[in-house]
């Protein structure tokens, strides 16, 4: 685990690159910052990725944005230090809200409970589901 000045000095000077979790222990329901293990397989221009097993400080409001890739700093004189780049993760996923929200705006009033969302499959039978 990278103490908060190694961290700092990897987010400042280190390589930019993308990560893909492979896997992450429990997430602390009750604290609002906490100590999170994780693989991850890193993924840096110029380097063959590689596979890192490590601990981060993850605040909890964070921690849904773990998930595919995110994206990382790392130390090229020591790739095993890999920093997590809170600030550009927080802007994609707050693009990807916006995004999200904007798809939902841009198909107008909804037309009633009769109606299924579009992409939703057609109920067994054929019959188009109605309120009961």
């Amino acid at each position: 685990m990278l103490n908060p000045f190694t961290h700092r000095k990897v987010l400042e000077h280190g390589a930019p690159g993308r990560a893909t979790v492979v896997s992450m222990g429990a997430l602390d329901r009750d604290g609002t910052i906490f100590n999170l293990p994780m693989t991850l397989h890193v993924f840096v221009e110029g380097i063959t990725p590689y596979e890192v097993q490590d601990q981060w400080w993850v605040k909890a409001a964070d921690a849904i944005a773990l998930e595919g890739t995110i994206p990382v700093r790392v130390d090229r004189e020591d790739p095993e230090k890999v920093a997590i780049d809170w600030d550009v993760l927080r802007a994609e996923e707050e693009r990807e809200a916006e995004e999200r929200r904007a798809g939902l705006a841009a198909m107008g009033p909804w037309p009633g409970q009769a109606a299924a969302p579009p992409g939703t499959p057609a109920p067994a039978g054929g019959d188009d589901v109605v309120s009961r």
